[in-house]
């Protein structure tokens, strides 16, 4: 038999393959703690005095004085 004959050239290597499917979106995050409630508001001013009542009416006139006796 002949001596083996050379080997062939090395084939070239494939295409790469395509990148996967994007991942699910996560779950969404828990809410936030509550704020604490806001502080009392500051009291009012004083209100304004009110009007001075109006002067009442006149009384009548004295009845007449009885006469005086002669001494």
């Amino acid at each position: 038999m002949g001596a083996e004959g050379p080997s062939g050239i090395e084939g070239e290597s494939g295409l790469q393959g395509e990148p996967g499917a994007k991942g699910n979106v996560g779950p969404a995050g828990n809410a936030g703690v509550a704020g604490e409630p806001g502080l009392r508001g500051e009291p009012g001013a004083p209100g304004e005095e009110g009007l001075q009542g109006k002067d009442g009416l006149k009384g009548n006139p004295g009845g007449r004085g009885l006469p005086g006796e002669d001494g």
